[in-house]
C-alpha cells in the first residue's frame, strides 16, 4: 500500500471559503520514532509541500506544487524529488477544459473531455493528494469518484475518536479509503474533513502536537481494519478439500529441463504433491477434480528476500510464491502472521524466519532486535536461535568487528548468517559473512 499523508487544502464546494494562507505539519512516525515531516504551506490557491521521511536512513524526499481551483480541485502539479532508494522524480498534473494530462515514471498520459477526473492519484507524491481526494469524496453523494490516471476511489467510514493536542481536543473520523491500489488506505479526517492522520500497523503520519497521542490507537485500528479485511477474504475464498484434489490436463513446467511436460494430472494430498501421472488417469473415490484445460502448472516459487505483512503475504500466494525468506521484521508481527497463516485464518506462503538483529546509530532500523555490543548481539543469535529461527540478519549500523565471532555463534547453534549492507555510509562486513547470500531453506 502506498502510505500517502497530509494535509488541509481548503477544498470547497461545501465550504465555500475564501483562501486563506494556511501552515500545517504532520509528522512520521514507525514504531514511536520520529522519521520525517510532512509540511503544507497554502497561500490562496497555492500550495507548496516538503515530504521527507528517512527510516534507516532512507525514504522520499519529495518538493511539490500545486495550484487549485475555486473549488479546491487540483488544476496543475508539478512533482520533483526522490524516491526512497534515489530515484529521480519529475512528475506532473494538469486539467483544462480539454481534459486531464499527467506524466510520471511510466510516461505521458491524457484523458479528454470536460468530464475527465478532477483528482488525480500520484506515483511519486506526497499523500497530499490522498487528503484532497478524501475531503472531496467526503462531500458528494455517493462517496465514489472517478479519479486520474484510472479507477474509482471509495470513502467508507469505520471509526470515530477524539485525540487531545495543542489545539484542543479533536474528534476525528477514520475512513477506509480503496480504489487507489490493490489494499486500501486508512484515512482519519478532522471535523471539518481535513486530514489529521494517515495510519498503518507500523506507521503514521498525524498532525503535528497530535501525534503521540494518536500512535498507538489509530495504528491498532489500522491493523484491526486490514486484519478483519483479509479474514473475510480468507473466509469468502478459501477452499477446504476433505479429500486429494487432482488437476487434469496439465502441462508441467520443469525448470531444469526448462521445457513442457506432455498432458499430466497432478495429484496433491494435504500440503504435498502425491503423483503425477498421465491425463486421464483414474481418480480414487473422494477426490476433487479440477480441470486445467491444457493450462501450464508450475511449482511454487520461493522469494528470497522479503519482508512480510498481510498484504504482502497474499499478494505473494497470488503471484505463485508458495515460499518466503523473511529477511528481517518485527518479530511478535511475523509471529503473529505465521500463527493465522498457519490456522488458515489468512492467506499466506510458508515463511522461514531471519533474526534481524541491528546495532545502535542515527540510521537504525526500527526492526528485530537492536544491540549495543558484541555480548548482546551474541545474546540476540542464540534468543533467535532457541525460538527456531533459520538464520541471523547482521545489519549496516552493528559494528563489523563483532561479525566473526556473533557469526560463529550462529553456526554453531546451526544457523547461516547474512549482513544487509543498508544507508550507513562506510560500513564494510569482513568474511566470512555473505551479503544476502540464500541461507539454507529448511525442507517443507
Amino acid at each position: 500500500m502506498k502510505l500517502h499523508l497530509l494535509a488541509a487544502a481548503a477544498l470547497a464546494t461545501v465550504l465555500a471559503a475564501p483562501a486563506l494562507a494556511d501552515q500545517v505539519e504532520y509528522r512520521a512516525l514507525i514504531q514511536e520514532r520520529d522519521v520525517g515531516h510532512l509540511k503544507l504551506d497554502r497561500q490562496g490557491q497555492k500550495i507548496a509541500v516538503d515530504y521527507n521521511i528517512k527510516q534507516n536512513g532512507r525514504g522520499p524526499t519529495i518538493t511539490e506544487a500545486v495550484t487549485l481551483d475555486k473549488d479546491g480541485a487540483p488544476t496543475a502539479w508539478t512533482i520533483t524529488g526522490r524516491t526512497t532508494f534515489g530515484n529521480a522524480v519529475n512528475e506532473s498534473f494538469k486539467r483544462t477544459a480539454a481534459g486531464a494530462e499527467w506524466r510520471d515514471l511510466s510516461g505521458p498520459g491524457r484523458i479528454k473531455g470536460k468530464d475527465a477526473p478532477r483528482y488525480y492519484s500520484t506515483q511519486n507524491g506526497s499523500p497530499l493528494d490522498v487528503a484532497m481526494l478524501a475531503k472531496a469524496l467526503l462531500a458528494d453523494s455517493d462517496r465514489t469518484m472517478a479519479v486520474a490516471p484510472g479507477g474509482t476511489a471509495r470513502l467508507t467510514e469505520r471509526d470515530r475518536r477524539s485525540f487531545d493536542g495543542p489545539e484542543g481536543k479533536l474528534e476525528v473520523v477514520t475512513y477506509e479509503l480503496s480504489g487507489l491500489s490493490l489494499n486500501p488506505t486508512y484515512v482519519t479526517l478532522d471535523a471539518k474533513g481535513d486530514l489529521f492522520a494517515l495510519s498503518s500497523a507500523g506507521f503514521i503520519l498525524a498532525r503535528k502536537g497530535y501525534e503521540r497521542a494518536a500512535d498507538k490507537p489509530l495504528r491498532d485500528l489500522a491493523e484491526k481494519l486490514a486484519s478483519g479485511r483479509f479474514a473475510q477474504l480468507q473466509s469468502e475464498s478459501a477452499k477446504r478439500f476433505s479429500g486429494p484434489v487432482r488437476i487434469r490436463n496439465v502441462r508441467i513446467f520443469d525448470p531444469k529441463a526448462k521445457a513442457l511436460s506432455a498432458l499430466s494430472d497432478v495429484v496433491v494430498s494435504g500440503n504435498r504433491i502425491s503423483g503425477v501421472v498421465p491425463a486421464g488417469s483414474i481418480a480414487t473415490p473422494g477426490e476433487t477434480t479440477v480441470e486445467g484445460e491444457g493450462g501450464t502448472l508450475v511449482p511454487g516459487l520461493f522469494e528470497m528476500h522479503g519482508h512480510m505483512g498481510q498484504e504482502d503475504a497474499l499478494m505473494n500466494v497470488l503471484a505463485g510464491v508458495t515460499s518466503v525468506r523473511d529477511m528481517g521484521n518485527r518479530n511478535e508481527v511475523l509471529d503473529t502472521l505465521i500463527d493465522r497463516i498457519g490456522k488458515g485464518e489468512v492467506a499466506g506462503p510458508r515463511i522461514t524466519r531471519s533474526g534481524f538483529i541491528e546495532g545502535k546509530s542515527p540510521f537504525s532500523s526500527a526492526t528485530g532486535k537492536l544491540v549495543a555490543s558484541e555480548a548482546e548481539a551474541i545474546d540476540a543469535v542464540r534468543w533467535y536461535a532457541a525460538r527456531g529461527y533459520n538464520q541471523a540478519k547482521l545489519y549496516n549500523s552493528m559494528d563489523p568487528k563483532w561479525a566473526p565471532n556473533v557469526v560463529a555463534e550462529a553456526k554453531r547453534l546451526g544457523q547461516s548468517a547474512d549482513a544487509g549492507l543498508g544507508a550507513q555510509p562506510g560500513r564494510r562486513y569482513p568474511h566470512p559473512v555473505p551479503l544476502h547470500r540464500p541461507g539454507p531453506l529448511p525442507r517443507a
